[in-house]
């Protein structure tokens, strides 16, 4: 895989991610095959803290019972989806996985005029410009069009894989989502392992070459690197054991850091 198309991966997994949300249904961009070994002159990212962004009590996580108690109502256990109506305009819907919720949108009418009745812990609320965001969380890691002409979506990692992402309408901020991790592509599984030594790799388990590349940065997006992700330094092919393992470096909260994905059930490239 070409040096360049390596680093832009976490950006382009971003970006599928925020597609969703401008167009659901959207397909996500799958990294090529061909990744020969390599190295990089790649410079450390810029290191920001950790983004942990809830509003309110809505938070990637948080308890259906906890929730419905702080919202003041008591949501049918069936449903998946349930849609909260503040007393302000504000309009939230979470998805729940297993009682926790596992994504979260918020929205509030353009130009409403009473103040959003949720905020972050930064004091960032609906309706405040999206400049707000920016001292607080540093330059957004994808910006693109909106659902309309004046939408704009900015997004920020998160740790563990999450992301955030706002979108505004002529500069006011008009809605976010709270999104979980990427999902590993149909037909892979990552098994046991740390991954941070060649004797203890992670096992892929993947029905093409490819899908087995995209599982791996989907992983990686899940290490806790703060706010601005990973880079991607150098891969290295190795055999260990009879075991097929590829050796990924990458720069992470400014260290260098190393793991191993043994891929030795994973069908040639052909």
């Amino acid at each position: 895989m070409p040096t360049l198309l390596r680093r832009a991966l976490p950006a382009l997994l971003l970006l599928a991610a925020i597609a969703a949300v401008a167009a659901p249904g959207a397909a996500r961009t799958r990294p090529s095959d061909d990744r020969p070994n390599e190295t990089s002159t790649a410079t450390p990212p810029p290191y920001h803290p950790n983004l942990s962004i809830a509003f309110g009590p809505f938070a990637l996580g948080a308890k259906r019972s906890e929730i419905d108690h702080l919202a003041g109502t008591a949501s049918n256990p069936k449903n998946d989806v349930v849609r909260y109506q503040l007393q302000d305009g504000e309009t939230v819907s979470v998805t729940y996985a297993n009682d926790a919720a596992k994504a979260i949108s918020i929205t509030r009418p353009f130009g409403a005029k009473t103040k959003a009745l949720l905020a972050t812990s930064d004091g960032i609320r609906l309706g405040a410009p999206i400049g707000a965001a920016l001292p607080l969380y540093g330059p957004p890691a994808a910006e693109e069009p909106g659902k309309g002409p004046g939408y704009t979506l900015y997004a920020w990692r998160m740790h563990e894989g999450r992301s955030v992402v706002f979108q505004t309408f002529l500069g006011s901020i008009v809605s976010v989502d709270l999104l979980p991790p990427n999902p590993y592509p149909p037909g892979v599984k990552i098994l046991g392992g740390s991954g941070t030594s060649q004797e203890d790799p992670l096992k892929i388990s993947a029905p093409t070459h490819d899908k087995a590349v995209e599982a791996e940065y989907t992983w990686l997006q899940r290490v806790n690197c703060g706010a601005a992700g990973f880079r991607f330094v150098y891969e290295k092919n190795l055999t260990d054991k009879n075991r097929k393992l590829e050796k990924l470096s990458l720069y992470c909260d400014a260290d260098q850091a190393v793991y191993f994905f043994d891929v030795t059930d994973v069908p040639k490239t052909k």
